[in-house]
């Protein structure tokens, strides 16, 4: 990573570790035999039950359809929770997505 001299002397500078809140992001793809709204529909529904995801504005979940490929559809999930919960709830919530990767649902 490449950060000029200048922009570290003229602005402030954010210490993310030192915050009580750490963002976790999983990137996963899904077959395309599952629809995209059933997929959307159960990652809304794993982040909106964990009471270790922050809710409220701006921390607020995040939940995307990022790229229509070959071998699947990729989705991208990002929360926000408290300093100490980052590994075990990165963990929980792959486990959670696993069976998502490759159950079919027929599309409505």
């Amino acid at each position: 990573m490449y950060v000029p001299n200048s922009l570290i002397w003229a602005n402030a500078i954010t210490n993310y570790n030192a915050n009580d809140r750490r963002r976790v992001v999983i990137n996963f793809q899904a077959q395309h035999s599952l629809s995209v709204e059933h997929v959307l529909g159960e990652l809304r529904r794993l982040v909106t039950e964990d009471a270790r995801i922050v809710q409220t504005a701006p921390s607020a979940p995040w939940i995307a359809v990022t790229d229509y490929t070959d071998t699947g559809v990729k989705y991208n999930v990002g929360v926000w929770t408290s300093g100490s919960d980052p590994p075990n709830l990165q963990a929980e919530l792959m486990r959670k997505l696993q069976p998502l990767t490759r159950e079919a649902k027929p599309e409505a």
